[in-house]
């Protein structure tokens, strides 16, 4: 006989990537479709189901390669208590007749149900990956949690913890149970499909972006939240079309700050120069027509949308934080700008969009420095960590 398959669960926040999800759950799913499938039985688990056709879209896609797909409980538009311990029984029953060996969990509430799961019996090991470098958002709440859950109980209690970049690396780093325990956090880094360096014009998307020859498009791709700062790009356009009138914006994600951000651009009166485009379950098509891609966040983990830009040949403008800076060397694979400042964020993309031959030089370079995080080698790295922790 064989050596048995480790059974293992991914357990990610939901699949209405580019709406109320993004890139944490993007790369989970990718990742359930990259393990080798002859020596894990790989499952993963969508907690909250919250419809529309991204949500269809990914869903279809893991059930037609084989990998075992389901929902835990349904998203009400807020974080539901009951409806979650719900989910987590539902999770419970999933593992009733063969509990799991590893529950890998991509989001914090996610690591909660993990840690509960592993207690009661229902898997042997438990991890995370921690994806962004400001974990349970701002506020009192959000440093309480990160207290009591990122400092004590994941370090005490989980087997293993992954940071996506070495910023965040850094961070788990410092928590005080893994100081004292001395325990040491992974670095293995997010990833892209090897697709997004293979892109053939054609390929079809139920978003449509249409390009006049004499247009330039700067464009971005994201959930509408205050962490993607695209306030500040808003506040540079006025600037940037005085000096380049051919150019325009394009937004695409959803989020809640979608209205504000549209009646902004009205104030700043340069509503007709941009678009929102809205939720789009593939971006890669829509990357390929833009002339440059701006990221203005305040913080990340590793955005894996510059990755899939910088693999598209499309250069990048983007801020000087933890994550980004690990892909996006300035003025040499692309631009990095302070976040939070409108005037620099300005002053790059102006540079970039005067200088076509500068744009193609940097997103050259930038194409070959994205080969190294391919998601079939990432893939790898976790096989080794699975083995490795599932003893």
């Amino acid at each position: 006989m064989g050596k048995r398959r480790l059974r293992i669960l991914l357990l990610v926040s939901g699949l209405d990537i580019g709406g109320a999800h993004g890139g944490a759950e993007r790369f989970g799913l990718e990742l359930s479709r990259y393990l080798d499938s002859n020596v894990f039985d790989v499952s993963l688990c969508a907690f909250w189901r919250c419809g529309g056709k991204a949500e269809s879209h990914w869903y279809k896609v893991l059930q037609d390669d084989g990998i075992n797909v389901f929902f835990a409980a349904e998203w009400k538009g807020k974080f539901d208590l009951q409806e979650y311990i719900r989910g987590v029984r539902h999770i419970a029953k999933q593992c009733a007749s063969a509990p799991m060996d590893i529950i890998h969990s991509h989001y914090q509430m996610g690591t909660v149900a993990a840690l509960l799961l592993k207690i009661f019996g229902y898997s042997r090991t438990a991890m995370r990956t921690a994806h962004i470098s400001l974990e349970w958002g701002e506020g009192i709440t959000a440093r309480t949690l990160r207290l009591v859950f990122q400092n004590w109980l994941y370090p005490l209690l989980l087997d293993a913890e992954v940071g996506v970049s070495q910023g965040v690396v850094q961070q788990l780093s410092g928590h005080i149970a893994t100081r004292l325990w001395r325990k040491h956090p992974y670095l293995i880094h997010n990833a892209i499909r090897p697709d997004a360096f293979e892109y053939k014009e054609g390929k079809q998307t139920s978003t449509k972006l249409s390009k006049a020859e004499t247009d330039l498009i700067v464009g971005s791709i994201g959930r509408m939240t205050r962490q993607k700062g695209y306030i500040y790009l808003i506040q540079a356009m006025p600037r940037i079309l005085s000096e380049v009138p051919n150019v325009r914006f394009v937004f695409i994600g959803k989020g809640e700050l979608l209205n504000d951000l549209r009646q902004y651009t009205v104030k700043m009166g340069v509503q007709d120069k941009v678009q929102f485009l809205g939720q789009c379950e593939e971006v890669l098509p829509l990357l390929k027509k833009m002339d440059l891609f701006v990221l203005p966040s305040l913080w990340e983990g590793l955005p894996t949308v510059v990755l899939e830009s910088m693999a598209c040949g499309v250069p990048v403008v983007a801020t000087d934080i933890p994550g980004t800076r690990e892909l996006i060397q300035s003025r040499i694979t692309g631009w990095l700008v302070p976040p939070g400042n409108s005037r620099a964020l300005g002053e790059a993309i102006l540079e970039a969009l005067k200088a076509p031959s500068l744009r193609l030089e940097m997103a050259k370079r930038a194409r070959e420095a994205a080969k190294d995080f391919l998601i079939s080698a990432v893939a790898r790295k976790y096989e080794a960590l699975y083995q490795s922790i599932s003893g």
